[in-house]
């Protein structure tokens, strides 16, 4: 029997559901102890100024904001299942809690913040390593931020705050468009918040990014561009079929 009050469908949902902390979970202490063992200091569940959002593990000092997300929560395209029952709550949930995510993005990189995001699927230790080498790498290349041609437009009609990227360094211009190209981190981060707002998913082959357009009736995929490193592991933004703007 469901409880009283409770969207969940079932005593066990409720106790799964139950079970998904909202800070200090399996994978969150286990990051944390590696960063330590590290000697690498950090502040837990931070909120910077002037916002509602937390930050699950923050360097303050060097501006990196660290997210560990659940699976099911926010939408992992890997490891999400949609619900059966209440599947219209449970959808509507998800996609806002999505949202949220690339808001909370965008608002922390408007503020000079470097976002890393990770599941929960992933290593704790590969986890650990990225972080370390980003703050420990200091003041990194900039040449300036970036954003998708279609989240500026749309900010500039009154919708919502378009998120932007830093770049290490533009290319030529194509057609007029920029061409940024980016550290995995910042590319991560742009596949995450692309899929929350247009559903183009994408997954890695290696280090090679593999982004799928809508899926034909035929049940595959319109298009696959996959987009690889140079030597020096950056990623050019110019390869993918999006326009990008650069940002004064």
């Amino acid at each position: 029997m469901t409880p009283t009050g409770s969207w969940a469908s079932s005593r066990a949902v409720r106790a799964v559901m139950q079970a998904n902390r909202s800070r200090d979970t399996r994978l969150e202490l286990a990051v944390r102890r590696e960063l330590h063992r590290r000697g690498l200091r950090y502040r837990v569940s931070y909120r910077p100024a002037g916002t509602r959002r937390t930050i699950d593990v923050a360097f303050t000092r060097q501006k990196v904001a660290v997210f560990l997300d659940g699976c099911f929560w926010h939408g992992c395209p890997d490891h999400y299942r949609p619900a059966h029952k209440n599947a219209e709550f449970w959808s509507a949930k998800i996609a806002a809690n999505r949202a949220r995510d690339a808001d909370t993005s965008a608002r922390l990189q408007a503020a000079g913040w470097v976002v890393l995001r990770y599941w929960e699927h992933q290593s704790s230790t590969w986890i650990a390593d990225e972080v370390e080498r980003v703050v420990r790498e200091g003041v990194r290349p900039f040449a300036g931020w970036f954003t998708l041609d279609a989240f500026e437009a749309e900010a500039a009609e009154g919708g919502p705050v378009a998120p932007r990227w830093p770049a290490v360094t533009f290319g030529d211009p194509w057609n007029g468009w920029a061409t940024p190209v980016v550290t995995p981190e910042v590319l991560v981060s742009v596949l995450d918040v692309v899929a929350a707002a247009t559903g183009e998913a994408h997954r890695w082959d290696g280090d090679v990014a593999v982004v799928a357009g809508p899926v034909s009736e035929s049940g595959e995929p319109e298009y696959e561009d996959r987009l690889e490193p140079d030597d020096s592991g950056l990623y050019d933004l110019g390869e993918l079929g999006w326009t990008w703007v650069e940002l004064a």
